[in-house]
């Protein structure tokens, strides 16, 4: 994990790691049955602190990527990406 920050702002770098047990909605818009797949995503969040609390905060991280860990992506949108 990354952490750091400046001022009213505050960056990480971390990684979620799970297994797939309920419903997700796919990018074609479908809601895909649980795969029971592990998964493992990089992201990043920035934060805007307040007072000692977060006001607003932003969060990236790869969606294609995160899909393709359960082949929920069309064959088109991974070629195309690639």
């Amino acid at each position: 994990m990354i952490l750091f920050g400046q001022g009213d702002y505050t960056f990480s770098v971390a990684r979620w790691r799970g297994t797939h047990t309920g419903p997700l909605k796919g990018l074609d818009g479908q809601t895909h049955p649980a795969t029971h797949r592990r998964f493992s995503l990089e992201f990043c969040t920035v934060a805007h602190w307040k007072n000692g609390e977060i006001v607003e905060e932003k969060l990236f991280y790869d969606l294609v990527g995160f899909m393709t860990q359960f082949n929920l992506l069309p064959k088109t949108t991974v070629a195309a990406t690639a």
